[in-house]
């Protein structure tokens, strides 16, 4: 048998889930949503479209206390950075925020 410390651990784990790091777009999920939104935002699609659909398609991760932060922090920074930040996303990824701290 392997020994491993519980720090190793978390890391062979997360590395199975698509995790790396500890930075926002260092998993898959953020990532794709990166991606995906800037991929359709290119295509013509407005923020808005892009939003509804992402919803959809990762309405599987809302309510993941693991999962659900990425999407709204990646959705957030995507849409920062391409000047189309939509308030109720923003609003979003600082309720995660603020239940982190709280």
């Amino acid at each position: 048998m392997i020994k491993t410390t519980p720090f190793e651990m978390v890391f062979i784990i997360r590395d199975k889930m698509g995790i790396w790091g500890f930075e926002l777009y260092q998993n898959d999920m953020s990532l794709d949503i990166k991606d995906e939104f800037e991929e359709m935002f290119s295509s013509g699609k407005t923020a808005q479209e892009i939003t509804d659909k992402l919803i959809e398609n990762y309405k599987g991760k809302m309510g993941d206390i693991d999962e659900e932060p990425l999407f709204w922090f990646a959705l957030a920074d995507t849409q920062w950075n391409l000047g189309v930040l939509m308030p109720f996303v923003k609003e979003k990824a600082l309720c995660w925020i603020e239940k982190d701290n709280g």
